[in-house]
């Protein structure tokens, strides 16, 4: 039972109480707190037992839905390692880095598409994962964007460390200013990118949410063109209102552009160019 209703329930039995004293003689006063203090006591007893029952059922559809999240998780791993011929242990997934399922979508879309080069937006797990897949199939190339310096050199360095390096490269620059619809950005630097290139797939998890309230917003204008027909964008942490957002107004701007949702995690939506 919640403490005010505690308090106001005490607060009324001995207000009864006393008016039954003040208006009654002693032997039928108390006989009436008798009677009066049993049934509160039973309803004291039936508030508290509802109010255990709805923190108990709580408790449990907390637990349900963190047994059911982990099995989903544990459940893409399986997929990754069946899919990826993986030499060394992987690092921590989850948290900062992206999550199972996650990863799980960029290896099937990877798969579909079969795509000549891919661009990430922040780098880390998924650029070992995405370089397993670019190794193992001989497919394209990736091209990730890092803002840390210090997180870029580890990431390389994990890159050879499981020897999947040699289509992988890392632009680790600091972020630069642009200006959208009159609002001023910081962004990773687009003019690192060969202006002929072109992807079929790009992957965006950066810059972090602190850096900017919705970073992540400039990524359909800058890298609009350099995305094939066809393509597909992959945004995550989309559960966060922000980034949910985000995609909410890209969709109003950009027409030639359809969205999916999928259920993941962290949230995920999948743009693709129409035309």
């Amino acid at each position: 039972m919640k403490k005010p209703l505690l308090i106001s329930f005490v607060l009324f039995y001995i207000v009864v109480v006393l008016i039954v004293g003040y208006l009654f003689s002693d032997n039928n006063a108390l006989l009436l707190v008798i009677i009066f203090s049993t049934v509160m006591v039973f309803i004291l007893i039936g508030f508290l037992i509802q109010f255990n029952y709805k923190r108990i059922n709580d408790k449990i559809d907390y637990l349900e839905k963190g047994n059911n999240a982990s099995y989903s998780q544990i459940e893409s791993l399986f997929s990754i390692f069946s899919i990826l011929k993986i030499t060394k242990p992987l690092p921590a997934f989850r948290g900062w880095a992206i999550s199972p399922d996650f990863a799980n979508i960029i290896i099937q879309k990877i798969l579909e598409k079969k795509p000549g080069n891919i661009l990430e937006c922040g780098s880390g797990v998924s650029s070992l994962i995405i370089s397993y897949l670019i190794h193992d199939k001989d497919w394209g190339n990736l091209i990730s964007f890092e803002h840390d310096k210090e997180f870029a050199d580890r990431t390389n360095e994990l890159l050879k460390s499981h020897d999947v390096s040699g289509k992988t490269i890392i632009y680790s620059n600091n972020l630069i200013n642009y200006t959208i619809e009159n609002e001023d950005w910081k962004w990773y630097d687009i003019s690192l990118l060969n202006p002929d290139i072109k992807f079929d797939v790009i992957i965006i998890d950066g810059p972090p949410a602190f850096i900017h309230p919705k970073s992540r917003y400039p990524s359909l204008f800058l890298l609009d063109k350099y995305l094939n027909k066809g393509g597909i964008i992959l945004l995550d942490d989309c559960l966060r209102e922000d980034d949910n957002n985000i995609v909410k107004q890209w969709m109003t701007k950009f027409s030639n552009y359809s969205e999916e949702w999928f259920n993941t995690e962290k949230g995920t939506y999948q743009l693709v160019k129409l035309s």
